[in-house]
């Protein structure tokens, strides 16, 4: 498996990727329309007993010059007035309260309201992972890629061969594949990941540090990662070396 560098091709990747994890562990979703009455939807609310805030309509239009008319085009704009501030027309503040005190009638009678927010939360609060990148040998590659958990800013470093991620797709990427070979909860608070490369002979990680809230990048950090492709955990090494600019370049 090989994933494409042209961004047309590496886009369509990242979405089925998103989609293959979030569908991992779908979330339930509440039914938000609870009777049903032959083929329609019935909302426990009618407009003609709760009537919609009355606008004032005025006789007042625009004229504009329009070349495929060949001359002058009138448009009726009879709420242009409501396009007043509400802070400089109190007919307009007027107007948005009206507006308000009417929703408010309307949410007042659903009776999953909890649920729907509960939903709308829950759709844009997921796990995230990030675009796997191969690296190492080109006949036995192995693709790194983040996950960071569901409220926290806190991401870990995943390792995984070919086949592990071949095998994640069909499992809907649960559970993650590979293995974890570095957790940012276990750095030093001051710190976090800013890249990582590995060695042609995908045996060595190397991820450099950068200090939070600046640009500063730190030290150069190396993990034997020889042992995955056989299952077995990976090993830092004690040594660091100087973060300078280009010693993940390569």
């Amino acid at each position: 498996m090989t994933f494409p560098t042209d961004p047309p091709e590496a886009l369509t990747i990242v979405i089925v990727w998103h989609l293959a994890f979030t569908q991992a562990a779908p979330q339930s979703r509440p039914n938000l329309y609870t009777r049903k009455s032959g083929a329609h939807w019935k909302a426990d609310w009618d407009p003609k007993s709760t009537p919609y805030p009355a606008a004032r309509r005025d006789d007042i239009s625009f004229s504009y010059q329009s070349a495929a008319a060949h001359g002058n085009v009138t448009i009726a704009d009879p709420y242009n007035y409501l396009e007043k501030s509400a802070s400089s027309s109190k007919e307009v503040q007027d107007f948005i309260d009206q507006q308000n005190s009417f929703f408010k009638t309307y949410q007042q009678r659903i009776k999953d309201t909890d649920a729907i927010r509960a939903s709308i939360k829950d759709a844009g609060h997921y796990d995230e992972l990030s675009y796997p990148e191969a690296y190492g040998s080109s006949d036995n590659p192995l693709y790194v890629y983040t996950h960071k958990e569901l409220g926290s800013d806190l991401k870990s470093l995943y390792v995984a061969t070919e086949a592990e991620i071949d095998q994640a797709v069909k499992n809907k990427f649960s559970p993650l594949p590979g293995k974890k070979v570095l957790d940012e909860s276990s750095l030093d608070k001051n710190f976090l990941i800013f890249d990582q490369n590995i060695s042609p002979d995908g045996k060595t990680l190397l991820y450099r540090l950068q200090q939070r809230g600046t640009n500063d990048l730190t030290t150069v950090h190396l993990v034997d990662i020889s042992g995955l492709h056989e299952g077995k955990d990976a090993k830092s090494y004690p040594e660091q070396i100087s973060g300078n600019q280009d010693i993940l370049d390569g």
